[in-house]
């Protein structure tokens, strides 16, 4: 055992020290045992764990969110169900899970300027970073989508769904912890109470779209299409459009040996866990350019049973020109089919996505 001991006799001795083994005393912003009592001062527990004026900065902003957090909870009212198909609350069920995973190349800083507009000027100190050079455009096929529990009501319906993720990361919490996931800016699913469930709880980017071909088999081989706009303008007819076209020809498989995106789906497959983040927002009645409410939303799909395999064929991505679906200019794809420079295809016996703010 060991003692420190110090006479404190002027102001600049009463200082917050950080000697050795102190640190993993110090209490948190929001640990202060107590669910209306915050804590603020260089003396709390926060990243720099430092007696200094920017750990106390740090400290005030976290006992800030904190407060504001237990506020809208305290605040939060019993949700009313109109009549009707009901969006039911998570978590949801899902059994016989199948994606295909298609990554074409793009710029990097393209995909960081999709974060740092959707999702950044909500995480405060927690900035999401783009990782790697690779859009996923996932393709999936949901046999069964329950609600949570077994015995509720809510019945069962299949999904068919094309997705372009941004693979992220961002530091969390205290101990420097890096949360890996994917942003979805673009969604496209074939239900339409996912659509609504994925907006309304999730703040999920859907749209309602159409696909064409017999599901799962034509998930590397499909048309996407949805209602949109060519161009804008006031006598613009809004239409369908063949958005997507995601073409399989003969070819070797690209899913074979050692590649960034593989590694990453292997590390969620072995963890079985995929985090998705979203922003979750709800317009202003006043001034309709403005949100009233903004927030950051963290799915968590626990996965059961994994299989990732590599895709045979080579696989091509033609993505239309669409003012009300502007992929490409968002993404920064060249013109032209995209070739993906990796394939593979995953299969989940049954899998649970849940939401945490």
């Amino acid at each position: 055992a060991s003692l420190y001991a110090t006479a404190q006799i002027n102001a600049d001795a009463r200082y917050t020290l950080s000697v050795a083994t102190s640190t993993k005393h110090r209490l948190p912003p929001d640990g202060s045992g107590f669910s209306n009592l915050f804590l603020a001062g260089d003396w709390t527990k926060s990243p720099l764990d430092l007696g200094c004026a920017e750990n106390a900065t740090m400290s005030g902003r976290f006992a800030g969110q904190a407060a504001a957090k237990a506020t809208i909870a305290s605040e939060a009212r019993a949700f009313v169900e109109y009549p009707g198909m009901p969006v039911f609350p998570p978590p949801y069920r899902q059994t016989d899970v199948t994606m295909c995973e298609l990554a074409p190349e793009t710029d990097p800083t393209r995909m960081q300027t999709v974060l740092d507009r959707y999702l950044n000027p909500c995480a405060g100190d927690r900035r999401f970073r783009a990782l790697g050079r690779w859009v996923l455009l996932q393709t999936g096929f949901i046999a069964q989508n329950h609600g949570g529990a077994p015995d509720e009501d809510f019945g069962t319906a299949s999904e068919t769904s094309a997705s372009f993720l941004v693979p992220c990361a961002r530091v969390c919490g205290p101990n420097g912890l890096v949360e890996v996931g994917f942003f979805a800016p673009m969604i496209f699913v074939s239900h339409p109470l996912s659509l609504v469930a994925g907006r309304e709880v999730l703040g999920m980017a859907k749209h309602l779209a159409s696909f064409d071909g017999a599901m799962p088999e034509r998930l590397d081989d499909t048309t996407v299409t949805t209602m949109g706009l060519a161009r804008f303008g006031p006598d613009e007819p809004i239409a369908p459009l063949e958005l997507i076209r995601v073409t399989r020809a003969p070819g070797d498989a690209r899913g074979e040996g050692r590649h960034p995106i593989r590694d990453l789906l292997a590390d969620f497959a072995s963890a079985r866990t995929v985090t998705f983040f979203c922003l979750r927002q709800l317009r202003d009645l006043r001034d309709p350019s403005r949100a009233s409410s903004s927030e950051l939303v963290r799915g968590r799909l626990k996965l059961g049973r994994v299989t990732l395999d590599s895709l045979p064929g080579a696989h091509t991505i033609a993505i239309a020109r669409a003012a009300s679906h502007p992929i490409a200019d968002l993404f920064g794809f060249a013109d032209g089919p995209l070739t993906a420079s990796f394939a593979a295809k995953i299969h989940v016996d049954e899998a649970t996505l849940d939401v945490e703010p």
